[in-house]
């Protein structure tokens, strides 16, 4: 009984599942031998990982020297032990150590002092050797004491492996934290990387996009310059050129809201019926001065033969397509250094199975690309070909790829590629046929709108008219601005008076009366929320009305308590301006003319 006892306090003492380390493992085992078996001294000896040696690592003699043992010293009884498996009892004064066999049932002889090696078995694996010396009192070697010994020895390798395997746990863990640590830098730096790479995407393709806005923008105003010098210009044709202006403006103005529209998580715009012929007839007449006027200036002649068919409508975003037309013509431009021909042809297709069949392009080998699938209702097909000199076969696979440009620093590699984006947007599909030193053939192919979506347009009836010589004050940090919005408002019958500071604005809202404000939101000293909150406290009744480029970022709901009435976005149009007084005037609620206080807020405009 005295023996089941002191298994049970060994048991105990150990903690045997519970997460040390190793030296801590190690020290209790110690303790635990010194305090409950009352054994003189103990040594514990463990095999290196590669089963050479055996070090002593712990011993409750004091002043332990390090010490090794090869496992190879078979006269050593600790090494005996270890490959025996069995006890192994050593005492100076007896000549040879004893291997100790179970069953233990023969009496053993042995002195009652002296040195026992048990080894330490963990699921058939030895991984060291516990040496012990006789108590004080000394010991009888019977078979209770044996297995009692064996049984500690047991108990403290298997304590032992758990600590190890908890070490070996905690080492794994934090070598797995080190590299879920890296993984989150290196993913981070991923990102940030793509992000940075986006930005330079955006920005190259805004860029881009207003390279081509602006070189129509430019040739057309230096050409009507040139026609004004020269003698009287009929004004239906300067009434033509400031359609084409007003056009690439408001396309400019489209680039950057879908440059806004990049970060925020809305749904792509609804696709509206669009003329495509016209589109195309927009394009040419808005790239004249790049094609005739400042080629015929630099020596150059390019020839433009068109066969434009009148074709239904398509599904659309018609600033898009026309950025996609005017693209594939400077591509073909550029492609003819020594001038050349440029063949554009407009037509509607039943239905095209076969893509080199339904480009009719002159061609005829070298295609590539995205073939072209049945449409039940047909398709549009636009094809431009160039006399120029052709797409090498090693770079075919290339072209649509972001910034891969054969220009040099003159290119961005993005044209192509924005063309294939917007063509895939609206659900089309592209063909390219091209043989080096022929020309190339670029073949669009967009579905015909067989089910047009109702659009739904507000009648000018439902708007509050908007009483005639109402007195506006515009505040706009902005000279140009403000007074563009002061002509505007006049040619609307208005009369404006005009600051570009917000304190000075508020100062003649103190000394004036005006019937309507519009401000500017970002200004020096103040803001333009700070205005509004401003005038709403000296006449709360009068309609306040924020002009801001970041009219597309603010949320109409966020809008009470700001003292802002309606949000006017710029760019905006005459009929936008003309909207949004209408709306900031009279809203939904008659109270307005009646100088009641209107509650809700109004949205945008």
């Amino acid at each position: 009984m005295k023996h089941v006892q002191s298994l049970e306090l060994l048991h105990a003492s150990l903690h045997i599942r519970e997460p040390l380390e190793l030296r801590e493992r190690l020290d209790r085992i110690i303790r635990t031998a010194r305090d409950i078996l009352e054994l003189r001294r103990l040594t514990l000896f463990l095999a290196d990982p590669e089963g050479l040696c055996l070090h002593a690592v712990d011993s409750t003699a004091s002043g332990m020297q390090p010490r090794q043992i090869p496992v190879t010293d078979s006269e050593n009884p600790i090494v005996q032990a270890y490959h025996a498996r069995v006890p192994v009892f050593w005492n100076p004064q007896v000549p040879t150590a004893v291997a100790i066999q179970p069953p233990y049932d023969q009496p053993l002889g042995l002195p009652s002092n002296g040195f026992l090696n048990l080894p330490l078995v963990v699921q058939g694996r030895v991984i060291g050797v516990l040496g012990v010396e006789h108590p004080e009192e000394g010991w009888t070697l019977d078979r209770e004491t044996i297995q009692m010994m064996e049984l500690f020895a047991a108990q403290a390798a298997t304590a032992i492996d758990h600590a190890r395997l908890y070490e070996e746990a905690r080492q794994t863990a934090t070598e797995l934290q080190q590299k879920v640590e890296a993984l989150a830098d290196a993913h981070a730096a991923l990102v940030e990387s793509a992000r940075l790479r986006a930005m330079g995407q955006m920005a190259s393709g805004v860029a881009h996009d207003f390279n081509n806005i602006l070189t129509s923008v430019l040739g057309q105003v230096q050409l009507l310059q040139r026609r004004l010098a020269q003698g009287p210009v009929p004004t239906a044709e300067i009434k033509a050129t400031m359609r084409l202006l007003e056009m690439a403006a408001l396309d400019g103005a489209e680039t950057v809201r879908k440059l806004r529209e990049f970060t925020r998580l809305k749904g792509e715009d609804p696709l509206v019926p669009v003329a495509f012929d016209e589109v195309v007839g927009q394009v040419l007449e808005i790239t004249r001065p790049r094609w005739k006027n400042q080629a015929e200036a630099v020596g150059l002649d390019y020839r433009i033969v068109t066969e434009l068919h009148a074709v239904p409508r398509v599904l659309g975003n018609a600033a898009e397509l026309r950025e996609a037309v005017t693209n594939l013509l400077f591509n073909a431009l550029d492609a003819m250094p020594q001038g050349g021909t440029v063949t554009i042809t407009l037509r509607q297709v039943p239905g095209v199975r076969d893509a080199a069949q339904g480009s009719g392009g002159s061609i005829a080998r070298g295609e590539w690309g995205e073939g072209y699938r049945p449409e039940s209702g047909g398709v549009v097909l636009l094809t431009i070909t160039d006399t120029g000199v052709g797409i090498p076969d090693r770079i075919k696979a290339r072209i649509f790829d972001p910034f891969f440009t054969t220009k040099g620093v003159r290119g961005t590699g993005l044209g192509l590629s924005m063309v294939h984006g917007i063509i895939r947007r609206h659900h089309g599909e592209i063909l390219v046929a091209s043989e080096e030193g022929r020309g190339t053939t670029i073949t669009v192919s967009l579905p015909i709108a067989v089910e047009v979506p109702e659009v739904v347009t507000p009648e000018a009836a439902t708007l509050p008219s908007v009483p005639n010589g109402m007195r506006i004050l515009v505040i706009d940090d902005e000279p140009l601005a403000g007074e563009l919005l002061v002509a505007l408002l006049q040619t609307l019958g208005h009369e404006a008076v005009v600051t570009a500071d917000g304190k000075e604005g508020i100062r003649l809202l103190e000394t004036d009366r005006f019937d309507l404000l519009l401000t500017d939101l970002g200004m020096p000293g103040m803001s333009g929320w700070d205005v509004a909150q401003a005038a709403k406290e000296r006449h709360p009744c009068m309609p306040v009305v924020l002009v801001t480029g970041w009219g597309d970022q603010i949320d109409p709901s966020q809008l009470a308590g700001t003292g802002v009435d309606l949000v006017l976005a710029k760019p905006y149009t005459l009929q936008d301006l003309l909207t949004g007084l209408s709306q900031a005037w009279g809203g939904d609620d008659p109270r307005w003319s009646q100088g009641g206080v209107m509650e809700r807020r109004l949205p945008h405009v």
